[in-house]
């Protein structure tokens, strides 16, 4: 059986890797840049590779698959060249994203800042009202993505939409915030909306096994993807504190404005809780024996990568996507300003 991974070198395309090669599949992994893993070169394939070189799209589609994996698909463009193609392979995965639905008012996690966060009475089934398709967002992009293949494909497909997700050899490691402070010892670590917040996280193992697990079930399906028993920030914390032997402490607080609106900020704090309802991911893993896994068990094994990696060069330049949050990261003085002012934790 032959697999190829469109967009590998991330922490998804590495989970897909990982388990299509102890499947014992042949894999080609295609990507812009070095792969920051090693393979095994006897059934593995490791191509540079720029999908929107049409020639070179096709030559590389032309070889054939049994599953073609696309992780870098993002509007209906890339959806174009897999339909233009699909006579080439027989299961198609396609990475969305969970970010395309929309409440009753309308509010997107894209435009939650200027609109408002959205506001869901329960977790989010698969079935809710999505954002319309365009080249508006990244969100409305997305849609027009899925809604093309959806709409166009003849072959079997899978559209898998997780959330907040972490893995090896991460670009976006929300994980970083506190693995930071811990080893640089800050003695309180601030936790705004008291630490409640709940952004469902999901590991990028999960999403490579339901994607994998679905794909044996033939025909189309939209799937969410998201840890089973989604924790909150405070309970994040405690996860990585445990893992770290941090002995500072973890403080709730409310959520302040003025110069100390972005203290206890977070990756994961929102006002309200944005959490996926994986009914289906749960029943496509239980048909083929397995089960969702949770925060706890899966982060482990990527905790030492992390602590590892952040030590070798500048954080900026290892994790782009935490660099250009639209507020700091790591404002210790605007934190040490905020805390002094707190007099009763000090007494």
């Amino acid at each position: 059986m032959k697999a190829i991974i469109i967009g590998a070198s991330g922490q998804i395309g590495y989970a897909f890797y990982r388990l299509l090669h102890k499947a014992g599949w042949e894999v080609v992994l295609l990507s812009r840049r070095e792969l920051p893993y090693t393979v095994d070169r006897q059934l593995t394939q490791k191509l540079s590779f720029d999908r929107y070189d049409k020639s070179e799209f096709r030559k590389m589609m032309s070889s054939g698959a049994d599953l073609v994996i696309d992780l870098v698909a993002f509007s209906d463009r890339e959806a174009f060249q897999l339909l233009e193609t699909q006579a080439d392979y027989s299961h198609l995965i396609v990475l969305s994203s969970s970010s395309v639905y929309k409440d009753a008012h309308g509010r997107t996690l894209d435009e939650a800042a200027t609109c408002g966060f959205p506001e869901f009475d329960t977790p989010i089934l698969e079935t809710n009202a999505t954002v319309h398709a365009g080249n508006e967002t990244y969100s409305t992009r997305k849609i027009a993505l899925e809604e093309e293949l959806l709409s166009r494909s003849t072959n079997p497909l899978t559209v898998l939409r997780p959330c907040a997700i972490y893995g090896t050899h991460s670009q976006h490691p929300r994980e970083w915030w506190f693995v930071k402070r811990m080893i640089d010892q800050r003695p309180i670590i601030p936790l705004a909306y008291y630490g409640e917040s709940m952004f469902h996280s999901t590991s990028a193992r999960s999403i490579a096994e339901v994607g994998f697990a679905a794909a044996a079930l033939k025909g189309q399906q939209v799937i969410n993807v998201g840890d089973k028993d989604p924790l909150s920030v405070l309970e994040i914390a405690k996860v990585i504190a445990t893992y770290l032997g941090y002995e500072g402490r973890l403080l709730p607080i409310a959520k302040e404005e003025g110069d100390f609106k972005y203290v206890g900020m977070t990756p994961w704090s929102t006002p309200r809780p944005f959490l996926l309802n994986t009914e289906q991911a749960t029943g496509v893993l239980a048909a083929s024996g397995q089960t969702l896994t949770n925060y706890e068990s899966s982060v482990q094994c990527y905790f030492g990568h992390l602590e590892k990696t952040g030590a070798e060069r500048p954080w900026q330049e290892l994790y782009p996507q935490l660099a250009v949050y639209p507020y700091p990261q790591f404002d210790y003085k605007a934190e040490d300003k905020y805390l002094a002012s707190l007099t009763k934790y000090y007494s």
